[in-house]
Order: C-alpha cells, then sequence, then structure tokens
C-alpha cells in the first residue's frame, strides 16, 4: 500500500511539473487501476511516457496530436487522449477515432470506452459507437461499463441511465476512474452501483476503484 501510494505521488509530481525544474510537461494519466506502475503519462502533443522497469519514465512517442492533448484514459486495453478530437494510442502512434457527434470530447473513466460531446455522450461497444440519452446541460464527466451501463455528472448533480432515460441521483463533481461507478461528493464518495455512500475524514479530492 505505501509503495502504491508513493508510486501516485510520484505521477502526480511529475504530472504538475513539480518534480525538477526540468521535468517534461504533463497534461493528462491513463492509469490503470489495478496497476499503478502501468500508468501511461501524456502530453500536450500527444508525448508519451511510460515506466521502462527500472524506476525511470521514458518517452516513447515524440508526440502526434496537433490539437493539444487536455486528457486521457485507459478504457480496456485502450489508451485513449481528447484534444479537439478523440485519439486512439496503437501500435505506438496516435490516430483519430471518429465519432458520431463532431465536437472536443470528455474521455469517459469507465471500463467502456466512453465520451461526452456536449449534450451528446457516446459509448463504444462490440459494434462501434452508439449514441446513448442526451443530458443537458453538458455533462462534465462519464463513466461507462456498457452502452447500458452508463453514469455521469451534469449539473453537479450525478445521473444514472435506466433503460431509455437518466434518472437523477444527489449532488456530485466528478467520477472515479475504475471498473466500479464512484462519484465524487464533497467529504465522500458515492457508489453509484450499490447506491451508498463511503464517508471520508474530509474533502475528497481524487479517487479510484480497482475491482
Amino acid at each position: 500500500m505505501i509503495a502504491r501510494a508513493l508510486a501516485i505521488l510520484a505521477i502526480l509530481a511529475i504530472a504538475s511539473g513539480v518534480a525538477r525544474a526540468d521535468a517534461p510537461v504533463v497534461t493528462a494519466v491513463a492509469a490503470d487501476p489495478s496497476d499503478v506502475s502501468a500508468a501511461i503519462l501524456v502530453g500536450p502533443g500527444g508525448q508519451v511516457y511510460a515506466p521502462d522497469g527500472h524506476g525511470a519514465w521514458a518517452r516513447t512517442s515524440a508526440g502526434g496530436i496537433a490539437s493539444g492533448a487536455t486528457s486521457a484514459a485507459r478504457a480496456g486495453g485502450d489508451v485513449l487522449a481528447a484534444g479537439n478530437a478523440l485519439y486512439l494510442w496503437k501500435d505506438g502512434a496516435w490516430s483519430v477515432t471518429p465519432l458520431p457527434q463532431k465536437g472536443a470530447p470528455i474521455i469517459g473513466v469507465g471500463p467502456a470506452a466512453a465520451a461526452a460531446i456536449g449534450a451528446a455522450i457516446v459509448v463504444r461497444g462490440a459494434k462501434g459507437w452508439t449514441r446513448v440519452p442526451d443530458l443537458s446541460p453538458a455533462p462534465t464527466s462519464v463513466w461507462a461499463a456498457s452502452e447500458t451501463q452508463v453514469v455521469a455528472i451534469s449539473g453537479g448533480v450525478v445521473w444514472r441511465l435506466r433503460g431509455k432515460a437518466f434518472v437523477r441521483g444527489g449532488p456530485a463533481t466528478a467520477l472515479a476512474p475504475g471498473p466500479r461507478a464512484l462519484a465524487i461528493a464533497g467529504a465522500q464518495v458515492i457508489d453509484v452501483s450499490a447506491n451508498r455512500a463511503i464517508k471520508a475524514g474530509g474533502e475528497v479530492l481524487a479517487a479510484t476503484s480497482a475491482g
């Protein structure tokens, strides 16, 4: 547990640029909830940094995202990054992933690839991208396990897809990455699937699930 915590702190230090004065700029962390040491760091131009197996980070790609990467996430075995479009990291290079809705996407943080583009939410399944019911105002965070298991934050409230419509929940600010839908809400984390609150000793800044 201590080793995992130190690894997370190291990633956050690099991402914030405080690890050392000449540290490269990193704008996103594509974390693996089951193994923090397998995280991938992404720079603003799509630069990719990965653990070299010897306790250091090595740049494996010089870039390839002209519009600037603002976020990144893992979805299964894929690494996705968002700028003015959605990009997929595969075979050592970035490629644009066409979506059924145009616009700058917000990447989902669940086990299934998902994105919000304005009020539209799309989820990738076996047959490609599927658009689920819209949410307004535009979602600020999305989590999906499938086309039927979708959770989003809209208007400072958590919403859960039930059939063909989203059902309103309580106040929340963000969804945590991982296989379970966890919503951050002040001094507690809400397990959306189990409909229960996990209280913390103070304001929750970040969370993740690992099974």
